[in-house]
C-alpha cells in the first residue's frame, strides 16, 4: 500500500491542530498527542515505519477519551503502518476501530469518513475479502454522491476499484458498467480543467465524450446529468443560450426523479436562473431561484457552481 494511500485528508487533522493550548505570550502550544502525531507523520513521510509507529502508539496513549475524534487519524495511521509491514490482523483490527468510531462521530458527507472507508476497503480487496471491500465501496458511493462537491476527486478511482472486484468474481457485466461510468468521470474532469482554463473547444470534446459513453451505458442517470449541465454552462460561456438551456433542461428532468433535494438539483436551478436572466425571462428565472431556496430550506448547501 502506498504512503500516500495511508493519509487521510488533511480537514480533520488541520481542525484537531487547533485544539493547542496558550503558551508564553498567549502563542499557541502543541499538545502533547500533537507533538506525538506530527512525529509519527515525519517519520512515515521518511520511510521509518519504527520511530513512526511509536509515535502513532504514543500519540494515541495521550488520548484518555475513548470518544476522541483525535482517535480517528491515530488509529488509521497505525493501520496503515501494520498493513505496509504485512501485519494483516492488527491492522484489520485497527481499520475497525476506527471506521466505528468515525462512523459514530463524524457526518455521513465528512470526506474524512469517506477516506477511512475507501482505504479501508483497498485493504480488503488487496487480501481478495471481497464481501466485506464491496460493502465498504458500495458505502463510500453512496457518501460522495450525497456530498455537496459535484465532482468528487474519488469517484472515478473508487469506480475502477469496484470493477476491479467484481471482475475478480466473475460478474463481468456490472464490471464493464462501472469500468464506463469511471471513464466518463475522468473525461469530464479533464472536461472541467479545459473550461476552467477557457478552453471550451477542448471541453466541449471532453464532455461529449463522457455524454456519449454515459448515455450508452448509464441511461437517465445522475452522472448524464452532471455531464448535461456541465455542457449547459459552457455553452452559456460562449454565448449559446438556447443550447445551453436545453442541457440544462435535461439535467433537470434527469435530477428531478434521480436526485430528490441533492444539491445537484439546486445548483442546476441556479444556473438556470441566471441564463434567463440574461434572456430577459424574469419570470421563469423566478421560480427556478425560488425552487432553488426551497430545496436549500430542506438541505442547506453552498453555491459552487454559478459562474
Amino acid at each position: 500500500m502506498p504512503i500516500h494511500q495511508m493519509l487521510l485528508p488533511s480537514l480533520l487533522v488541520a481542525l484537531l491542530w487547533c485544539s493547542c493550548g496558550p503558551g508564553q505570550g498567549g502563542a499557541p502550544q502543541p499538545s502533547p498527542w500533537q507533538l506525538h502525531f506530527r512525529a509519527g507523520e515525519e517519520a512515515l513521510q521518511q520511510g521509518d515505519y519504527l520511530k513512526a509507529q511509536h509515535s502513532f502508539e504514543a500519540a494515541r496513549g495521550e488520548l484518555a477519551d475513548a470518544a476522541d475524534s483525535r482517535l480517528v487519524p491515530t488509529l488509521q495511521r497505525l493501520a496503515g503502518l501494520h498493513a505496509l509491514q504485512g501485519r494483516l490482523a492488527p491492522a484489520e483490527s485497527l481499520y475497525t476501530q476506527a471506521l466505528a468510531l468515525a462512523q459514530h462521530l463524524l457526518p455521513r458527507s465528512y470526506p474524512e469518513l469517506t477516506a477511512l472507508e475507501l482505504q479501508t476497503a483497498d485493504f480488503y480487496l488487496d487480501q481478495k475479502k471481497y464481501p466485506q471491500a464491496e460493502a465498504l465501496y458500495t458505502q463510500a458511493l453512496a457518501h460522495l454522491e450525497d456530498q455537496a462537491d459535484p465532482r468528487p476527486p474519488q469517484l472515478a478511482g473508487l469506480l475502477d476499484r469496484l470493477a476491479e472486484l467484481h471482475l475478480a468474481q466473475g460478474r463481468h457485466g456490472l464490471a464493464d458498467s462501472l469500468g464506463k461510468r469511471a471513464m466518463a468521470s475522468k473525461l469530464g474532469a479533464q472536461g472541467y480543467e479545459y473550461y476552467l482554463q477557457g478552453g471550451y473547444a477542448q471541453a466541449e470534446t471532453y464532455y461529449r465524450r463522457a455524454l456519449a459513453i454515459q448515455e450508452k451505458a448509464l441511461g437517465d442517470h445522475p452522472d448524464l446529468a452532471r455531464t448535461c449541465c456541465d455542457l449547459g454552462l459552457l455553452y452559456q460561456a460562449t454565448g449559446d443560450l438556447a443550447q445551453a438551456e436545453t442541457y440544462y433542461r435535461r439535467a433537470l428532468a434527469i435530477q428531478e426523479k434521480a436526485l430528490g433535494d441533492h444539491p445537484d438539483l439546486a445548483r442546476t436551478l441556479d444556473n438556470l436562473a441566471l441564463l434567463l436572466k440574461k434572456g430577459k425571462r424574469d419570470e421563469e428565472a423566478q421560480a427556478a431561484e425560488d425552487r432553488a431556496r426551497q430545496l436549500r430550506q430542506t438541505t442547506p448547501i453552498p453555491v459552487q457552481e454559478s459562474r
